[in-house]
């Protein structure tokens, strides 16, 4: 992979135009896809990839034509059509390709030579600008040396810190737990995603009974 030891580590949440930790990596994901860059982003589930690619197409899809997919098994789909769907029902008909697209896979886990080698084609013909791997882990991706090799960057998502998961919840959920909680919650939490889950259930139980049992709170996480 060109430029090896090139990793970002963040993580990500939006509440409407509210991104949480976000900020650095989506400039260098921005920048790089302006570039005209194949990218991997790389996180386990509920680490905000999805989210990350949804805030790219937002901010991108002015400029460009976006083709999302969302599909871990990537053996059983054709590349081409997808590519050749994105421009319509007169696309598929003359078999036209379009041009400087941003192709976004998110949550891949498998993906076929025979595409490799299709991607790779699109993107060598300037029929894709750019290419983001959304996947939890790249190197079980097998993709072909080719493919691997015009990889520019690979950015790597972690869990927030703690200053940032605190703003989190303040931001989408409220004070209604103190921070010492929150911070033993996220230490808790494998993920960014177990982490707002955890809170959310937390308030709803807030909004049901009024109290908060701290004390079994704690007790759990302890386990």
């Amino acid at each position: 992979m060109a430029e090896k030891g090139l990793i970002s580590k963040m993580g990500i949440f939006k509440k409407k135009d509210v991104l949480i930790g976000v900020d650095d990596i989506l400039k260098d994901l921005i920048y790089h896809i302006e570039a005209g860059n194949i990218v991997v982003l790389e996180g386990k589930s509920g680490s905000g990839k999805s989210r990350i690619l949804k805030e790219i197409m937002g901010r991108l899809g002015h400029k460009y034509k976006m083709i999302y997919v969302n599909e871990k098994n990537f053996e059983n789909l054709r590349i081409d059509k997808i590519v050749r769907k994105s421009l319509g029902i007169v696309g598929q008909i003359f078999r036209l390709l379009p041009r400087n697209a941003i192709l976004l896979l998110d949550g891949i886990e498998n993906i076929s030579k025979k595409n490799c080698e299709k991607i790779k084609y699109y993107y060598d013909k300037d029929c894709l600008k750019s290419i983001i791997f959304a996947t939890e882990d790249f190197e079980k991706l097998n993709l072909t040396e080719s493919l691997r090799h015009r990889i520019r960057k690979k950015f790597v998502l972690e869990k927030l810190n703690e200053d940032d998961a605190i703003k989190l919840v303040k931001i989408k959920i409220g004070e209604i737990l103190p921070e010492n909680i929150l911070k033993r919650i996220l230490s808790f939490s494998k993920t960014n995603g177990e982490f707002l889950k955890i809170c959310k259930n937390i308030y709803k139980e807030y909004n049901t009974t009024g109290t908060i049992n701290l004390e079994g709170l704690s007790m759990n996480i302890k386990k």
